[in-house]
C-alpha cells in the first residue's frame, strides 16, 4: 500500500513538473517573441524612408542624359516608346519593389551645396509615380557607403546603397525578351523549303533527301536566339538587313513536335460505388501526341565582319546573327 501511495506521489510530482516546464517554456518563448517583435518595430521607426509608395505604375530612368519611360497597362509593363517591344518583366518590377520599399543608409545634418555631392547636375534621375504621387529622385557622386542622393526639390542629401543604382541602370536592349527558337533535330526535320531571292528553290524531304535533311538540321540544331542584333518596329528599314520581302532568301521547316499528355479515366470495372474511395476508380494514361508544325527563318545579308549573317524568325521583330557555318549548313551549301 505504501509502495503504491509512493508511485502515486511520484506520479503527481512528475506532472508538476511538466506543468511547470511547459509553462517556462511557453513564456520564454512568448518573451522572445515580444523582444522580437519590439526590436524589429524600433528598426522600422527608425528606417529613413525617401518614397511613400505602395505601388507605382510608372518609373522613369534618365541615366547620362538616356531617357527611358515605362508604364503599367493591364498588369505588364510596356516600354512607352513602343508598346509592342518585347519588354522582360523582371526588370521592372524589381524596380518598382525597390521604388516601394526604399530606405536610405542615412541622412545628412546641415548638408553643404547639391553641387558638392554631384546632386547639381545628377549623374542619375529616377522619376516614379502612383498615378497620384510623384516623386523624383536625383542621384550624384559614389560615397563610401553608397551614393548620394536628393528627393524631388528638398533640399536633404542622403546616402543610398547601390542596389537601387544597379537595378535601374540597364539600357532599354539589356532588358529585352529574347526568342525561343525550336529543338531541331534529323529525327524530327520532315521537309525545308528554301526559297531564294532571286527566284530559285530548292525542296529537301526526309523521304527523298536523308542525307541533306541530316545536314540542315545540323545547322538548325547548332543555331541559338543568343547572338542579338536589334529590334525593329513598324517603321523599321529593313532594306540595311536584306531582311526586306524581296531581299531575304526564306527558309520554310515543316517538323514534328510531341507533347506527353495525361488522361484520367473511370474504371468501369469497378463494383465499388463508395464515393469515400473513388480514388481507387481512377487511374491515369500518359499519351504522346504528335503534330506537324511549321517554322520560317529568313536569312538576310552578312554583317560588316563578313563572319555572320542577318537572320528574323517568324514574326519577330528581333534580329540575330548566325556565323557564316551554321547558316550555310541551313542552306545546305
Amino acid at each position: 500500500m505504501k509502495k503504491n501511495k509512493s508511485l502515486l506521489l511520484l506520479l503527481a510530482l512528475l506532472v508538476v513538473l511538466g506543468g511547470c516546464y511547459f509553462g517556462i517554456t511557453r513564456y520564454q518563448t512568448y518573451k522572445a517573441d515580444q523582444e522580437s517583435a519590439a526590436e524589429e518595430a524600433e528598426a522600422e521607426a527608425n528606417e529613413i524612408k525617401y518614397t511613400s509608395f505602395d505601388s507605382v505604375t510608372s518609373i522613369k530612368t534618365n541615366v547620362s542624359g538616356e531617357e527611358l519611360s515605362f508604364s503599367l497597362k493591364d498588369d505588364s509593363w510596356v516600354y512607352d516608346g513602343d508598346n509592342d517591344f518585347p519588354l522582360t518583366q523582371s526588370y521592372l518590377t524589381t524596380m518598382a519593389n525597390d521604388l516601394c520599399y526604399s530606405v536610405a543608409t542615412r541622412e545628412l545634418e546641415n548638408p553643404d551645396a547639391l553641387s558638392d555631392y554631384g546632386l547639381e547636375t545628377p549623374q542619375y534621375t529616377i522619376t516614379a509615380s502612383d498615378g497620384t504621387t510623384t516623386t523624383n529622385l536625383h542621384i550624384g557622386n559614389a560615397t563610401d557607403d553608397g551614393y548620394y542622393m536628393t528627393v524631388d526639390d528638398t533640399g536633404k542629401v542622403y546616402t543610398i546603397g547601390s542596389t537601387l543604382i544597379t537595378d535601374t541602370g540597364y539600357a532599354l536592349d539589356d532588358m529585352i525578351t529574347l526568342d525561343t527558337f525550336p529543338g531541331f533535330t534529323s529525327s524530327n526535320v520532315t521537309k525545308v523549303d528554301i526559297l531564294r531571292a532571286d527566284g530559285g528553290e530548292t525542296l529537301y524531304t526526309a523521304e527523298d533527301n536523308a542525307e541533306d535533311i541530316t545536314a540542315i538540321a545540323g545547322g538548325l540544331g547548332a543555331f541559338e536566339c543568343t547572338d542579338y542584333a536589334g529590334y525593329f518596329g513598324d517603321n523599321t528599314d529593313l532594306t540595311q538587313y536584306g531582311l526586306d520581302d524581296g531581299t531575304a532568301t526564306v527558309v520554310q521547316i515543316t517538323y514534328t513536335k510531341s507533347s506527353d499528355t495525361t488522361d484520367s479515366t473511370a474504371d468501369a470495372d469497378s463494383e465499388d460505388t463508395d464515393t469515400s474511395d473513388s480514388s481507387d476508380d481512377t487511374s491515369t494514361e500518359s499519351n504522346t501526341t504528335t503534330t506537324t508544325e511549321d517554322y520560317t527563318m529568313y536569312i538576310g545579308n552578312l554583317d560588316d565582319t563578313g563572319e555572320n549573317y542577318y537572320v528574323r524568325l517568324q514574326d519577330s521583330q528581333l534580329i540575330y546573327r548566325g556565323s557564316v557555318e551554321i547558316v550555310n549548313n541551313i542552306l545546305n551549301q
